[in-house]
Parts: C-alpha cells; structure tokens; sequence
C-alpha cells in the first residue's frame, strides 16, 4: 500500500509539474503572439496580456489545488480502507463528515479562486476601455 502512495504521489507531482509547464509555455505563447500583433494598440495589447496571465495564474493554482486535494483525499481514503475492519460504523461516520466538510471547503476556496480571477482578470481590459473612451472624447 505505501509504494502505491508512493507512485501516486509522484504521479500527482509530475501532473502538477506537466500543468505548470503548460500553462508556462502557453503564457510564453500568447506573449509571443501579442508582440507581433501590430494592429491593435499598445495598452489594448497590454491589458490583454495583463488578464491572460492572470488566467493562467488561476489555472495553475486551479490545478495545483486539485492534484494537491485529490492526493489528500486519497490518502485519507486509504487510511479510512485499511482501518474500516475494526470500527466500520464509527469510521464511516468519520469520514462522511470529513469528506463533506473537506469537499465543501475546497468548493469554497476554489469558488473564490475562479471569482476573484474573474474579477481581476478584467480590470485591465476595463481600464483600457476606459482609457479609450476618455481619449476619443477629449
């Protein structure tokens, strides 16, 4: 059971790493993208790399977030297998709670995690807007 969690874990690890590169090399892409696109505007350009990277920002925290919990949840899990023998009624009851309240908190901190991205991943698009309706009504 410990070499299985183990290779679990280090299966996780690498998935968080594989993601992170990823989003890495799709930042990296879009960057790249951005400075050869000359018929948009430079703070337009910018605003949007702006928000791109703060998308990327909240996917990679999204997925480290989830490698992170379902490795938990496994080991929890496990644990919760190998001891179910001598107290099944008790343990379970452990463990629902448990579970409930570590899905119900991950739900939170990942609602929060997507809305504040949401949120901040558009200012700088706003402002740019902003900035341009200014400028067209000067």
């Amino acid at each position: 059971m410990a070499e299985t969690e183990r290779r679990n874990r280090r299966t996780a690890e690498h998935v968080a790493e594989d993601v992170s590169a990823r989003a890495q090399e799709g930042a990296e892409a879009v960057a790249h993208q951005v400075d050869t696109a000359t018929a948009l505007s430079r703070p337009v350009i910018e605003a949007w790399v702006r928000a791109g990277r703060k998308y990327l920002d909240c996917v990679n925290r999204l997925s480290a977030e989830t490698v992170g919990f379902a490795t938990e949840r496994w080991r929890r899990d496990a644990e919760f297998a190998q001891s179910l023998a001598s107290d099944a009624l008790s343990l379970q009851q452990e463990w629902a709670k448990q579970a409930a309240s570590d899905y119900a908190e991950k739900v939170t901190t990942m609602a929060h995690l997507a809305a504040s991205t949401a949120v901040e991943s558009w200012r700088p698009i706003q402002r740019a807007d902003e900035a341009g309706r200014r400028a067209r009504e000067r």
